[in-house]
């Protein structure tokens, strides 16, 4: 069972240690293996890491860690910090977190941020509104 305890430690294996800007990908790749393994708070913290050395996080290290952690709740936390970072936003992210929220059963939540996106330029696709309306439909609706 993963530890997601408020007071968890930052990773053991980035205390220490300085790569520095230039080795963006090591950052990114110790991102992701976190996620991966559902270190949810470790990936935050390498996240906060990334974002003190001014490196720019891709949308597709945002959307790699939402699909990791699209099943508990944490991907708002990593929802938030695409939108804090700058980063545009993708008609797949959007699609990642409504299936999120659906398969968490967080159904008002999914249809509140269909309906706070419609018509934005980052765009909603019909696959979100597809995973919607089977999840509704399966919840009786």
């Amino acid at each position: 069972m993963k530890d997601l305890s408020p007071d968890h430690n930052p990773p053991s294996g980035c205390y220490g240690i300085d790569l520095g800007p230039r080795n963006q990908v090591v950052w990114y790749g110790t991102c992701w293996l976190y996620s991966r393994s559902e270190m949810a708070h470790d990936v935050l913290f390498v996240l906060a890491k990334i974002e003190d050395l001014k490196i720019q996080a891709s949308i597709l290290t945002y959307n790699s860690l939402l699909y990791n952690l699209r099943h508990i709740g944490i991907m708002w936390d990593v929802y938030d910090e695409i939108k804090a970072s700058g980063t545009l936003r993708s008609e797949h992210a959007n699609s990642i977190l409504i299936y999120g929220l659906c398969r968490q059963l967080l159904l008002q939540e999914a249809v509140a941020f269909l309906r706070e996106n419609e018509g934005k330029h980052f765009g909603l696709c019909v696959a979100s509104f597809n995973t919607l309306v089977s999840r509704l439909s399966k919840m009786g609706y």
